[in-house]
């Protein structure tokens, strides 16, 4: 991986590079940034859509949905609803040059509770572009979360058997001459690197590239092909400079790691990431602290017994539970907790009670650093408003 040739004060947010962007893709073909872009956009709540049916495969222009859909409704129960940049970038969406007669179709969202399932899934297509078979990441749900809980201990996840199913439906509706892109972001990077090393040879065939963008791998190979020159070739994995969830389980090393204008945990987030020119900010490796933390886990899960696994994670997710949250923004209020909580536990052992809380503080201690930084910054701006008494400037007027 090479060093960047730019200066960092050249590098765009995903939002900026959205705007600055002027060409089609008949003159700057389809690349990672745009699968960013996209798979961002599959965590729409598309079925809010008052006008039509948005699951059949009719195509709907992307601008209608955002122009009568109502933006809570868009946003509701995912990680979109949080933060200010996320309405600049649907506007700028919206007015793109490059993005402005996208349309959907084949629309799908499959959640169930009771057995830990959140799936979803959507296709955008536009003119000079390969079809895009993007899979949603985890929302906002508990259940949701679990289901991402579940990929360390078992084998099979509700999800996975979606996905292969929707990537092959998607394909037997299009001519057999056409060719797709699959990707997304979080688990939805993982589902679709699953779908496509289990898809049938004549599927995969017709898959140009996919896309993981700071989703975990796996920890069985969820086929032969996984391993093999033609899947790799076409694999593109990116994860940010401080990554948790994309290196989770990850023993490959053909990943590129992309700048992020946030720190710690906050560049998960795709709108935080960097670009320059329409093409990722890449940087040599993964900070050092992420990295320590990465090895740490992934050396845990690969040593323990599925068993032990399955405790652990068990543990955690009943410890949200038990605080009655729903959401992980509620979840978020209770963390000071955690310790307390865990202490009085008694089905688990010494050694996993410990690990759990030292998972648990970490994640807190991350949340705290971003959260007095976030602050800081902005009380530097205000004062730097704010004319100093007695400064020169004041004693000239």
């Amino acid at each position: 991986m090479s060093q960047r040739a730019h200066s960092i004060n050249d590098d765009e947010d995903l939002n900026s590079c959205i705007r600055s962007c002027t060409l089609p893709f008949s003159q700057l073909p389809f690349d990672d940034v745009d699968s960013l872009v996209l798979s961002s956009l599959s965590y729409l709540n598309f079925s809010s859509y008052p006008l039509e049916e948005v699951t059949t495969q009719d195509r709907i222009p992307l601008i209608d949905i955002l122009r009568f859909s109502g933006f809570s409704d868009l946003t509701c129960g995912t990680w979109l609803k949080e933060g200010d940049d996320v309405e600049a970038f649907l506007i700028a969406v919206a007015t793109s040059v490059r993005y402005r007669d996208l349309s959907i179709s084949f629309f799908t969202q499959e959640d169930s509770p009771r057995i830990d399932k959140q799936f979803s899934a959507v296709t955008f297509f536009a003119a000079d572009m390969p079809p895009y078979i993007a899979f949603r990441g985890t929302d906002g749900s508990v259940s949701g979360w679990k289901e991402d809980f579940d990929i360390a201990y078992k084998d099979v996840i509700p999800s996975y058997t979606a996905a292969l199913r929707y990537l092959s439906g998607v394909l037997s509706t299009l001519p057999r001459s056409i060719h797709v892109n699959v990707g997304g972001h979080s688990k939805g990077g993982h589902l679709a690197e699953y779908s496509a090393a289990c898809i049938d040879v004549n599927g995969f065939m017709r898959i140009d590239h996919i896309y993981n963008h700071d989703g975990p791998s796996f920890l069985k190979e969820p086929s032969v092909r996984f391993n093999g020159v033609d899947y790799n070739k076409k694999l593109h994995k990116t994860i940010p400079e401080s990554s948790i969830f994309g290196m989770v389980l990850e023993r490959r090393d053909n990943y590129r790691v992309v700048r992020s204008k946030a720190s710690t945990v906050f560049q998960h987030r795709p709108l935080t990431w960097l670009s320059s020119n329409h093409r990722f900010s890449y940087v040599e490796a993964i900070e050092g602290k992420a990295r320590l933390f990465d090895e740490t886990l992934d050396t845990w899960l690969r040593s323990s017994t599925p068993e032990q696994r399955e405790i652990f994670l068990t543990t955690v997710f009943n410890l949200v539970k038990s605080t009655d949250a729903t959401s992980w923004d509620e979840f978020s209020s209770s963390l000071g907790n955690a310790r307390i909580l865990l202490k009085n536990s008694t089905e688990i052992d010494d050694a996993t009670r410990e690990i759990i809380i030292e998972v648990i503080m970490r994640l807190l201690t991350n949340v705290r650093t971003q959260a007095a930084g976030y602050f800081s910054q902005r009380l530097s701006q205000m004062f730097e408003r704010v004319p100093l008494v007695g400064s020169a400037k004041n004693d000239e007027r």
